[in-house]
């Protein structure tokens, strides 16, 4: 545009409609490569799929095709790729079978420091958005918070100035790819299981929120007395929705159920109906008031402590990328302060993220400040 012209005025109906068609889902499968910085989706409702239990590895692509990171020396840009057992690699156990896993962003588990086994904080994509009941998206949220994680924008500093990219503690396992329903819950807990038992901690990307069923099912196996605290603007506690018993608003309930979790303590919470608070009633669930948010101290949390973070609990002022957005929630920092009082964390989930709502990456940006600081809370009170 030259110097002196107008900008031009597009009407509120034109602006909407350039937004969807520049933010539509592409409609081919992500190009891949060997190598690279990580997994990458599929398409949510496009293209194949690996078989149901195995880890996705998938890296980002580059304008070449490549990871995009081709000659470039900052050290978390280093080719991480290779075949298990090898640099950027070793194989886990998952899902009843062996797959290989992607190491930190900055090296892998070449220092042992005398240990046999070196425990880690873990991510775990579970890119799935079939329980979603309005708007399908999120299954694309593991590879949206991965982006802004490994994006030059930014950092992998916590502000407790831990450096995560120089953290041999931390790794991310890639995505788990779901057959779906109940073998994909199944795969969930399988997964997550294995990695407790090596002593592990997870925090896991979401997906819609019905994940939280099977990875507490794993956890409170694990954690005798495990408190759960979820961050949400809705309980998620219906005994089914839409006549689905594992929709994601309904997780809570059968966590609930199985009598394995101490205490549920819900934060955010501004969207509850009669039904809902029967329930929370029945399974003597918390639900703390907006007035009590701030005071975590009050609620004499004892550890183990598992956060369950939906992100339409914050406000959408902050992440306006969720499918259920509800005006009146917690402010970022308000968030932040409560992923570093939580005593005793033990692991979480970040969840309900949905690109097709972010074309900013507003709230990927958001989820992934809430990854790095709860690695570093964790890997802090190890």
């Amino acid at each position: 545009m030259r110097q002196g012209e107008d900008l031009p005025l597009f009407s509120l109906p034109e602006v909407l409609l350039r937004l969807s068609q520049y933010h539509e889902p592409p409609t081919g499968p992500s190009p891949v490569a060997a190598g690279g910085l990580g997994p990458t989706l599929m398409p949510y409702n496009q293209g194949r799929r690996p078989a149901a239990g195995r880890f996705s590895a998938a890296p980002p692509a580059g304008k070449d095709g490549r990871n995009g990171h081709e000659g470039c020396c900052h050290p978390r840009h280093r080719d991480l790729s290779g075949a298990a057992g090898g640099p950027g690699g070793h194989r886990v156990r998952s899902a009843g079978r062996w797959r290989l896993r992607r190491e930190p962003p900055d090296r892998g588990l070449r220092e042992r420091r005398g240990r046999d086994r070196l425990s880690l904080v873990c991510l775990l994509g579970l890119p799935t958005d079939e329980a979603a009941s309005f708007a399908r998206g999120a299954a694309a949220g593991p590879a949206a918070i991965r982006a802004a994680l490994h994006s030059a924008a930014g950092g992998w500093g916590t502000e407790a100035g831990l450096d995560l990219a120089a953290e041999v503690r931390f790794a991310d396992l890639g995505d788990l790819i779901l057959t779906g329903g109940e073998d994909g819950r199944a795969e969930i807990e399988r997964a997550v299981d294995d990695q407790l038992e090596n002593g592990g901690r997870l925090i896991c990307l979401g997906g819609d929120h019905s994940v939280a069923y099977p990875i507490l099912a794993a956890y409170s196996r694990a954690h005798e007395k495990l408190t759960v605290v979820q961050v949400d603007a809705h309980p998620d506690l219906y005994d089914e929705f839409e006549g689905d018993p594992y929709s994601h608003a309904c997780p809570f309930a059968r966590v609930m159920e199985t009598g394995r979790v101490k205490r549920l303590v819900q934060l955010g919470i501004r969207a509850a109906n009669r039904h809902q608070r029967e329930q929370a009633e029945r399974f003597g669930v918390e639900i703390v008031p907006r007035t009590g948010w701030h005071d975590l101290a009050a609620l004499e949390l004892e550890p183990p402590v598992y956060l369950s973070l939906d992100l339409d609990g914050l406000d959408p002022a902050f992440a306006p990328g969720v499918a259920h957005p509800e005006p009146g929630g917690l402010t970022t920092r308000e968030a932040l302060e409560i992923v570093w009082h939580l005593p005793g964390l033990v692991g979480a989930d970040v969840v309900e993220l949905n690109p097709r709502f972010d074309p900013a990456g507003v709230t990927a940006g958001l989820a992934a400040k809430l990854v790095k600081e709860l690695a570093g809370r964790m890997l802090e009170s190890w």
